[in-house]
């Protein structure tokens, strides 16, 4: 049987620590237009720039394969191509540094031909 309450618990603390850590990635790359999340659900809204604000599709799905090839899945989807995650409820602090690892290489990779759309 689940311990629901441990369960909610565990997405808070780890949620708590996964923005923390996106935070940290949008002030570091502004093609980072904005990182949300509650819980173990988080996004990351990807712009051409930061004053314009024009949805980076191009650069989401290269940071989706990017970070897919380092063993984080995550997905890009809506109409502004978002990169979004939705780990399991097993994801831990350790899962964190892992995902957050993997986003900061793919961003320092992140060709600028990739943040043209069109």
């Amino acid at each position: 049987m689940f311990d629901y309450d441990r369960l909610k618990d565990q997405a808070r603390v780890v949620g708590e620590a996964l923005q923390a850590r996106l935070d940290l990635l949008a002030a570091k790359h502004s093609c980072i237009g904005y990182a949300h999340g509650r819980g173990l659900f988080y996004g990351l809204d990807l712009v051409t720039d930061g004053a314009s604000k024009i949805p980076a599709r191009n650069a989401a799905r290269w940071i989706r394969e990017w970070v897919k090839l380092l063993g984080v899945m995550a997905t890009s989807t809506g109409p502004l191509g978002n990169i979004i995650n939705r780990p399991s409820l097993c994801f831990s602090l350790y899962d964190v540094d892992e995902c957050a690892s993997a986003l900061e290489a793919a961003f320092s990779q992140l060709p600028e031909s990739e943040l043209v759309e069109g």
